[in-house]
């Protein structure tokens, strides 16, 4: 194993950004794995290959950039460790297809630390001694690049929260992620992404790479897909109805009341009040406004299908 540290003390976030896109870092792991709820390895694909633009300067990550240095403080505090900033992209021989940018090293100890910042809704993530499994994969990530023994996971939720986790090194789950990150990074050298799955991402990152629609009309091989999405979408209506049904159902049962219990259930069916402007009427009594003015243009592409009528033999 030989480490090589690239610097980024002097790295504009375009450099910075594609040197990222050569190999996998430890934020994109879990989504190669399958464990990432905001990401997958479709989406990932399509920014390493350049067709969908990547950022850093994001508001949540720009907050936690921010908010690092105070977390790190935390942490020294709550473990009474020292810990030292690695400005750098690590490299390892072992792993030429993955790098580490990494938060803190461990003063004295083979050991990392990964700061993390998330908000008060992802509280029950961390009940009963938990974290998301992305913070874990991503944690495994940087012991296989960095060949350190333990990694440690500090967590300010919600500003009002903080954990410590220790995460130990475990040789077979690295050997399985250095496994899945090598085909991944196999599939980069070619023109054909991994399967695309029903994640936001993937439809946000559809929309982002086909934006430009010729008008054309192609023959699909694709007629067994166009049949189970049919049978879907009859299913779909029908458990809706079911839905809807039971609702008014219990609704019925309710009356006027605000709440109801059964033994093992509780629900609330109560008013509230939804303002909304009414532009029409407002341009109507105030001609001198330019529409144009206040007019948002968005464009995107509509799916539609329906079957094709067979003709009277």
């Amino acid at each position: 194993m030989k480490l090589r540290k690239v610097s980024t003390a002097k790295m504009t976030e375009t450099e910075w950004l594609e040197a990222r896109k050569r190999t996998i870092g430890g934020s994109e792991a879990a989504a190669i794995v399958g464990l990432d709820r905001y990401s997958t390895a479709y989406t990932v694909w399509h920014k390493k290959k350049g067709f969908v633009e990547e950022t850093a300067t994001s508001l949540p990550a720009e907050f936690g950039h921010y908010a690092e240095e105070f977390v790190a403080q935390l942490f020294e505090r709550e473990a009474d460790k020292k810990v030292r900033k690695e400005n750098a992209i690590i490299y390892n021989s072992d792993y030429p297809f993955a790098h580490a940018n990494i938060d803190r090293k461990i003063v004295g100890e083979n050991a990392g630390l990964e700061c993390k910042t998330t908000s008060a809704l992802n509280l029950k993530r961390f009940k009963g001694g938990e974290y998301p499994a992305r913070y874990y994969v991503q944690c495994m990530h940087y012991m296989m690049v960095c060949g350190f023994e333990r990694m440690y996971l500090a967590c300010l939720i919600g500003n009002s929260q903080f954990k410590v986790f220790t995460i130990e090194r475990d040789d077979a789950e690295i050997e399985a992620l250095a496994a899945a990150e090598k085909e991944f990074f196999d599939t980069l050298q070619g023109d054909t992404p991994p399967f695309i799955t029903a994640a936001d991402c993937d439809t946000e990152t559809l929309s982002e790479v086909y934006n430009e629609p010729n008008g054309e009309a192609i023959q699909l091989d694709l007629d067994e897909a166009f049949k189970q999405l049919e049978e879907s979408k009859q299913l779909k209506k029908e458990v809706e109805e079911t839905i809807k049904l039971i609702e008014n159902t219990i609704k019925a049962a309710l009356g006027n009341n605000e709440r109801g219990t059964t033994d093992n259930y509780r629900c609330s069916w109560t008013s509230y009040e939804r303002r909304s402007y009414d532009t029409e009427r407002l341009f109507a009594e105030h001609p001198e406004i330019d529409r144009e003015a206040y007019t948002k243009i968005t464009t995107s592409r509509t799916f539609r299908f329906s079957k094709i009528p067979k003709e009277d033999e």
